[in-house]
């Protein structure tokens, strides 16, 4: 009995870590799809787009979790990015760019 739980807790495990895999991937592909020709494969911004640099440390230190979900899902007014991706994006995936985003800070 112990055995077969231990194997049931490990494959709950498994398929937790395929779905973040998945989720990961889907998160880079939406990147890539929507993010990228402005912010760059890699976060680093586009400096004759005056887009943010994502691996700076100094940018991801003064940019709140609040501020970025709200500039994906509703743009920034004032910028190229005007309209956000609140009608593209499930309310998951938008979370999953942030995690991106937060994940290009070297």
């Amino acid at each position: 009995m112990t055995r077969i739980l231990a194997l049931l807790a490990a494959a709950g495990v498994l398929a937790f870590g395929a779905t973040t895999a998945a989720r990961a991937a889907d998160a880079k592909t939406n990147w890539n799809k929507h993010c990228a020709a402005c912010h760059g494969k890699n976060g680093a911004g586009k400096a004759e787009m005056k887009t943010l640099d994502y691996t700076k440390a100094g940018v991801q230190a003064r940019l709140t979790d609040e501020e970025i979900l709200k500039a994906i899902k509703n743009g920034v007014p004032h910028s190229k990015m005007k309209k956000g991706y609140a009608n593209q994006l499930s309310e998951q995936e938008i979370k999953d760019q942030l995690a991106l985003i937060r994940s290009f800070k070297k």
